[in-house]
């Protein structure tokens, strides 16, 4: 077990780096919230005072019902691609980076989800929206890189 002075002095180069990370991920756009921090007062209650993680993310998450898709899994979903949102909707939304879009099959019982640090595999298609009887741009994503799962477990 490590002696008070090397404890507070490890744990002081912690919370530096927590700080300088969550000013990293501020600068981004990312909302974030670090939770109180108590030093204990002496090593036989160590326990007693770990937390509960170092950062808070709070993110905006999109959300899709797809009435006119069936699937399951990522096995039976029937494209190879899975469209994430408009371009122009995304990108007028670009200051608040998006945690995850969560897409519903038409009888909400599996989602497809496409999570915002996979934005790098993002690829823009052209395709005729049917509803809106016009040609869009949208975001897709290869569905090897989306989780397919109950709605309830997408995080």
């Amino acid at each position: 077990m490590k002696d008070d002075n090397g404890f507070l002095r490890d744990l002081s180069a912690s919370r530096m780096a927590v700080n300088e990370f969550a000013a990293r991920l501020r600068d981004k756009g990312w909302q974030i919230w670090l939770p109180p921090e108590f030093v204990r007062p002496d090593a036989n209650v160590r326990r007693d005072y770990s937390d509960q993680g170092d950062i808070m993310v709070q993110g905006r998450v999109e959300h899709k019902v797809r009435t006119n898709l069936h699937f399951t899994c990522r096995e039976d979903y029937p494209y190879d691609t899975v469209i994430v949102d408009e371009v122009y909707k995304e990108d007028a939304k670009a200051s608040d980076p998006v945690l995850a879009y969560i897409i519903e099959n038409s009888s909400r019982t599996h989602a497809a989800v496409v999570y915002g640090w996979k934005r790098h595999l993002w690829q823009i298609e052209r395709r005729r929206d049917p509803i809106q009887r016009r040609e869009c741009d949208f975001y897709t994503i290869h569905k090897d890189h989306v989780r397919f799962c109950h709605p309830a477990d997408a995080f």
